[in-house]
């Protein structure tokens, strides 16, 4: 990584990773649907308030083309579509209900569909980490019970990341702003099926990225806190989605 975006990231980390686009922020419900990405720019200490992401070449190489394995504008909507689609997952919400059954293996054997036995042992394997993760984000408070898990499932996690990935593959030139501003609204109208309000959202990014396997999980939840009670942030007076 080059001296300056070393010395940007130190800075950004003092003010907890908020980052705004003072030349081309959005506001209203533009502003809205753009902060579906906002937890997974928060993470990659990007632009909170507009389409661009304020991220170098460099860094959105490393995200969009090693990560996702996309290197064009094709695969770039196969992965965001992939995203906002896992939400009305029936398997999903079968491994949500399995959790509060004493019984679950049984209830799994015949509640899972999918054909291919990899693709069932994948599901399984979501499962016995959610039976993990779900006591320990309700010890850090993240969860107050079982019930607001079952609500937000981790649908904020899956669509931050299908947010972030619109907005990105903008700054490549691989979509139009038209398509964007498409995109994002369809993102925001998915994730109101799952979370009413930011907090929620938030909840559920941090549930989703944890089941992934993703560390250091007690500096995310600082930056969600950070993201709903500062000031500077687009998020800071604002409750509902």
């Amino acid at each position: 990584m080059r001296i300056a975006s070393k010395l940007k990231r130190i800075s950004l980390a003092f003010r907890g990773g908020l980052r705004l686009n003072n030349k081309n922020g959005l506001t209203g419900k533009k502003l809205d649907h753009v902060l579906t990405s906002s937890m997974y720019a928060m993470q990659d200490w990007a632009y909170l308030n507009s389409y661009e992401t304020g991220l170098d070449d460099q860094q959105l190489e490393a995200l969009v083309d090693h990560y996702w394995n996309i290197k064009d504008r094709h695969a770039g909507l196969e992965i965001i579509n992939h995203l906002m689609k896992r939400n009305r997952s029936e398997n999903l919400d079968a491994l949500y209900v399995a959790y509060e059954i004493e019984d679950y293996p049984q209830y799994l054997k015949f509640k899972l569909y999918e054909d291919e036995e990899d693709i069932i042992k994948e599901y399984v394997k979501y499962f016995d980490r959610l039976k993990i993760i779900v006591p320990q984000l309700i010890e850090k408070e993240v969860f107050k019970e079982y019930a607001e898990v079952k609500k937000v499932q981790d649908s904020g996690w899956n669509l931050a990341q299908a947010s972030f990935l619109i907005r990105s593959c903008y700054d490549l030139g691989y979509l139009q702003q038209q398509e964007v501003e498409a995109l994002l609204e369809r993102v925001y109208q998915e994730l109101k099926t799952h979370c009413s309000t930011w907090q929620e959202y938030t909840a559920s990014f941090i549930l989703g990225r944890e089941i992934d396997g993703w560390e250091h999980t007690n500096r995310i939840i600082w930056k969600a806190e950070k993201l709903l009670t500062d000031k500077r942030s687009p998020l800071s007076d604002k409750t509902h989605i």
